[in-house]
């Protein structure tokens, strides 16, 4: 018997695929477990810590829905994680490779639907948290690509060495026909535990097999595409979908092609008008830096919810900033940081009140940059939704 432990979009998912399979199954929520039980296989829901006290109750061999997939299916996966860039990189690779790939995962549709509605496709693309992560145990991707780490979900993973492990889990099974594609700036890869091919990429490092030169991007000394007026950050996401395509030996002239037409995530980087930009889709400090590196003059609107991760930007990045407009559960804490930066920080209880407060306080046109570095959920259910309040706002201001 297999229990579902939680029923979000992932078990959905799976439930979905045990129907098409006629595999038996029962789903529970963690709050019915009141007593022993025991299952052949128990597949957590991504946001149930593996360290919950359900699982003193429960027996039986605990895993996620990627894992699940490969044991029942095998299909051809190319995983994508990181703590910055993983959506980006992902939808690029599927908009690349067209109607040979699906995009499933941690955005929001499950790779137990997709592989319910698109079962003969070529490549699943699955876009990878942590939390997924943590339980494989056989999953062997084809490839697999990680954009960076940074820490992040400490309050899930309780300490950083646990985290970087999640992410570098998928290497365990991974051998000489697989291939691993990484910032060849990553400073926790240790290439010694590495049985998989390797494909780096870098924009400063002239030795990585992906780089950048000028305004054209090499694959070991082959021009293979010319970029102008494109943000740093977004160029690595480039490299990085591009090594996909080169590992698989696609069409390239037809991937780029598809390429030229992909339109960014809402609310990464969003002008709003020339002076201010919408970057909610920021959740950590990292995310922040990239795009505080590309101004000056700046007042930043920052906050959300404190999971308990300190706040790092590089000495290039606190130069830019003016002053700081704190809002939500982080305010305090973001206060103490930049107070020790010596940087002028105002708090306040929402983000309504400390946009407002940016927008009316401007002297010369400064730049007004929303890039939380914190995840939403003390104030809005998502990014999508902080976001689009942002825009709202922006529309009413403009208006005055």
């Amino acid at each position: 018997m297999i229990l579902l432990l939680g029923y979000g979009i992932a078990n959905k998912g799976i439930s979905r695929l045990l129907d098409k399979l006629h595999e038996i199954y029962i789903i529970k929520n963690s709050e019915e477990i009141i007593n022993e039980e025991d299952y052949n296989l128990i597949i957590r829901s991504p946001g149930i810590n593996p360290k919950d006290k359900v699982f003193n109750l429960l027996k039986g061999e605990v895993i996620t829905d990627i894992e699940l997939v490969y044991r029942l299916l095998h299909p051809y996966i190319i995983l994508v994680s990181g703590s910055n860039g993983k959506t980006t990189i992902a939808s690029m690779i599927s908009t690349m490779l067209g109607n040979d790939a699906v995009l499933c995962g941690n955005m929001g549709y499950s790779i137990g639907d997709a592989l319910v509605d698109y079962p003969n496709k070529k490549y699943y693309v699955v876009e990878a948290s942590s939390f997924m992560l943590l339980g494989i145990k056989e999953l062997k991707p084809n490839i697999y690509v990680l954009s960076n780490i940074s820490p992040c979900h400490i309050d899930y993973h309780k300490t950083l060495e646990n985290y970087i492990n999640s992410k570098l889990k998928p290497l365990n099974n991974m051998d000489n026909k697989d291939i691993f594609i990484y910032m060849k700036e990553n400073k926790y890869i240790n290439l010694n535990k590495i049985n998989s091919k390797t494909i780096t990429y870098s924009q400063a490092n002239t030795s990585s097999s992906i780089t950048k030169i000028g305004n054209n991007i090499y694959f070991k000394e082959k021009k293979i595409l010319t970029i102008k007026n494109v943000r740093s950050y977004i160029i690595l996401n480039i490299m990085a979908a591009l090594g996909v395509i080169i590992s698989l030996n696609y069409d390239l002239k037809l991937a780029i092609k598809r390429l030229k037409k992909y339109k960014l995530m809402p609310y990464r980087a969003q002008l709003e008008n020339k002076y201010i930009i919408n970057d909610a889709k920021s959740t950590n400090s990292e995310a922040t830096n990239q795009l505080l590196k590309e101004y000056n003059n700046v007042y930043l609107i920052c906050g959300g919810f404190d999971r308990g991760i300190p706040i790092y930007l590089s000495k290039e990045s606190l130069n830019n900033i003016k002053c700081v407009f704190a809002y939500g559960d982080s305010k305090d804490k973001i206060e103490a940081y930049f107070y020790s930066k010596n940087i002028r920080v105002f708090k306040f209880e929402n983000l309504k009140e400390a946009y407002y407060n940016a927008y009316y306080n401007r002297i010369n046109k400064e730049y007004i940059i929303y890039s939380p570095m914190y995840p939403s959920y003390d104030q809005f259910n998502s990014f999508m939704e902080r976001g689009l309040l942002f825009h709202e706002l922006t529309k009413e201001l403009l208006k005055k």
